[in-house]
């Protein structure tokens, strides 16, 4: 799961959300350190 995020973010940056054609609030830096409770 924790690759799949990783590549997600490459390709379509890390932003609050993604929902098809919506995205919120581009390059949230938050999203990219919730995902260090994945590696635990």
């Amino acid at each position: 799961m924790l690759e799949a995020v990783i590549t997600d973010f490459q390709e379509n940056g890390i932003n609050e959300c993604n929902n098809r054609d919506y995205v919120k609030v581009p390059n949230f830096v938050v999203s990219a350190t919730k995902v260090y409770s994945l590696n635990h």
